[in-house]
């Protein structure tokens, strides 16, 4: 197991591998650790709230799809799982600036690659 983090989380298992990253809107540092990977569950967010609307677009869409386009150069047959939440919108028209956002992310990253998933019920 692969986990790409921002800063070090304490944990540690004989089967995972940490890689601190810092700019999740560009992955080419690490591009070539996602060769090979069958799976990925993107669990990334941020509540809404304390965050301007282009703060929170840029976490919750622009993050996932940068990932989404850099896992997916590597290893195309990768399942990608956005956990997302209940209520995420993909028409973009809901009155809550979170469930826009988060069905914006659905709905880019949707059928991007063969192999794509979306767990919307987080």
């Amino acid at each position: 197991m692969i986990c790409i983090l921002r800063r070090s989380s304490g944990r540690t298992h004989p089967k995972l591998r940490k890689i601190l990253h810092r700019d999740f809107e560009d992955f080419s540092a690490i591009s070539r650790e996602f060769a090979g990977i069958d799976a990925c569950f993107w669990a990334l967010g941020s509540p809404s709230s304390g965050h301007t609307a282009e703060e929170f677009t840029r976490i919750e869409h622009g993050f996932v799809t940068a990932a989404a386009k850099a896992l997916h150069a590597q290893s195309p047959q990768c399942r990608f799982v956005i956990v997302s939440g209940p209520g995420a919108d993909r028409s973009e028209t809901s009155r809550q600036l979170w469930a826009r956002i988060k069905g914006r992310a659905e709905k880019t990253n949707a059928g991007r690659e063969r192999g794509m998933l979306h767990w919307p019920h987080a």
